[in-house]
């Protein structure tokens, strides 16, 4: 698989290479988690550790039924693309490297004129085969891919230096594309998981533990846009954001909800409220994910409650997930700020929240199956409608 290519700088045996070269080269094909780069920095350092005319670097495909080039440097091309086709199936050298798991040059299994009638000869219809040498690439103990090298017929063959220097770089080469694959499959999956999450029909957004946003799916996306228009909107958002991510992380609850007053989409349309509920993405280091689900002015439905709480401590309880102040609710409802205050009070003692986001999570996850009952008795009696 070679060419007309300029002539080597000897012709003798190379010694195993010592200090800044094998240490580039160590460096370059640890330099990139992409197989493709991983591909250009090998072939830009090898030749100073490997004299050969031509250099492969290949992956077997999911099916070990073909080769995928990752990088060829020095072939003759219409050779190389011969070879990846369907000559390598005839390669007895990548036979046994597949089978040994080591490195192997052809006069370690044939004598020069076995060499010269192997079956690749014919499939590469080539004059004469070439000094080849093969390194393979193994992740999870299985071959997953190969190093080739090739020499000219009239060059002196692949030695035992040679694949002294080829063991420490298959080492390298190894540890570099497990890396990479490794690091694919992550990528792959997580694409094929924002994929997932951008058919979702709810928004929703990923958050770090700091409650700075890493991913919005399209429906996210389209409020984050309105909200960006609308800039104390979009303060609020962020506020909430990082609010949830701080109860779930510091008051050790399940989920948080946080209710952010939505700014009308036209003039003079009645503004509602944009629900924010958070919950830790299992198995994540920190990752938040928040649904935003949009309530009319009417307030957060609060039905599963009604048998269970007094009429006015509901109508509390609903303001509050609107997100209205005190004395805002004391407004509406046409009570005291202190009697809100106590409704709340008695709201928080019940629920065992330690904060309004806490209680907005349980009263909307309690369900009416739950025998504890939600008020004392005492507290329903005396409580003022």
């Amino acid at each position: 698989m070679t060419g007309k290519h300029a002539p080597l700088n000897s012709r003798g045996p190379v010694s195993p290479p010592f200090g800044e070269a094998m240490l580039e080269f160590i460096d370059a094909v640890h330099g990139s988690l992409d197989l493709a780069k991983l591909g250009t920095y090998y072939m830009e350092s090898i030749p100073r550790l490997v004299r050969a005319n031509a250099y492969g670097f290949y992956l077997f495909s999911p099916d070990a039924q073909d080769l995928v080039r990752v990088a060829v440097q020095g072939g003759v091309e219409r050779y190389v693309k011969r070879y990846e086709q369907y000559a390598f199936r005839y390669d007895p050298l990548l036979r046994y490297l597949v089978d040994e798991q080591r490195p192997v040059c052809e006069t370690q299994l044939f004598t020069e004129q076995e060499w010269q009638q192997q079956p690749l000869r014919k499939a590469l219809t080539m004059r004469r085969l070439v000094r080849m040498l093969e390194v393979p690439i193994i992740t999870d103990g299985r071959p997953v891919g190969t190093l080739f090298f090739t020499r000219r017929p009239d060059e002196a063959p692949f030695i035992e230096p040679d694949m002294r220097v080829m063991r420490t770089i298959s080492l390298h080469v190894t540890a570099a594309v497990k890396n990479a694959l490794d690091y694919q499959r992550i990528h792959d999956q997580q694409s094929a998981a924002e994929g997932v999450l951008q058919v979702i029909g709810a928004a929703l957004i990923l958050t770090d533990s700091l409650g700075d946003i890493r991913f919005a799916n399209r429906q996210a996306e389209e409020f984050l846009v309105f909200c960006g228009d609308k800039g104390a909107q979009r303060d609020r958002l962020r506020r909430a954001l990082r609010d949830n991510v701080n109860q779930l992380f510091n008051a050790g609850i399940s989920t948080a909800v946080s209710v952010v007053q939505a700014a009308p989409s036209q003039p003079g349309v009645a503004a509602g409220a944009i629900l924010l509920r958070s919950v830790r993405v299992p198995g994540s280091d920190g990752t938040v994910a928040t649904f935003i689900c949009s309530h009319s002015s009417g307030g957060l439905q609060m039905e599963h409650l009604a048998s269970f709480l007094p009429q006015r401590v509901l109508e509390v309880l609903e303001l509050v997930a609107e997100g209205h102040a005190n004395k805002e609710i004391a407004r509406r409802l046409f009570i005291s700020e202190n009697t809100v205050k106590y409704h709340l009070k008695r709201l928080f003692q019940t629920f065992e929240a330690t904060s309004r986001s806490d209680l907005l999570a349980k009263a909307l996850a309690y369900r009416p199956g739950d025998t504890t009952p939600l008020l004392p008795s005492d507290t329903q009696e005396r409580i003022i409608i």
